[in-house]
């Protein structure tokens, strides 16, 4: 009876052994499955730059005509208002640059905001905004006859 009673829990203990063991692995065997659909859309932002006239936004530049110097033998600067307008949907630091060095060395410009402030490169415009900024040129006195014409190119990095 001794032996009887070893053997049976002999037995118990073994298959609570081996149920511990092996009954997890069935149980996850066993178990459902969800499966989520899942993405994702990646978009290359729009850059879009706009030049205007007008604080609105609604008269586009295409030509800056500065006209005829007026005072010939005299230092003379001539400036432009132009807004320009982040038309894209990222913020973008706005950038120019402009062949005037490849057709004179005697014009100079440059664009300020607000009077003050250079831009190039330091100014963020944020999507949808616009701001108005001073494009400047400076004529020496004695400057040589001629007529000028260059091209003005602004944009935005991302």
């Amino acid at each position: 009876m001794i032996d009887t009673q070893i053997g049976k829990r002999t037995i118990i203990a073994t298959l609570t052994i081996l149920s511990l063991a092996f009954l997890p692995a069935f149980a996850y065997m066993y178990t459902t499955q969800k499966q989520i659909p899942t993405g994702i859309i990646i978009k290359t932002p729009t850059l879009q730059i706009g030049v205007y006239w007008d604080a609105q936004c609604t008269n586009s530049v295409t030509l800056i005509d500065f006209g005829e110097i007026p005072q010939p033998n005299q230092n003379v600067t001539m400036q432009k208002l132009l807004y320009i307008k982040n038309e894209g949907d990222v913020p973008l630091p706005i950038y120019w640059n402009s062949t005037l060095n490849s057709v004179t060395d005697e014009i100079t410009e440059e664009w300020l905001y607000g009077g003050y402030e250079p831009w190039n490169g330091t100014w963020v415009l944020g999507s949808g905004v616009s701001n108005g900024f001073d494009y400047y040129i400076h004529i020496p006195k004695y400057v040589s006859i001629g007529t000028y014409n260059w091209t003005l190119t602004i944009w935005g990095v991302y």
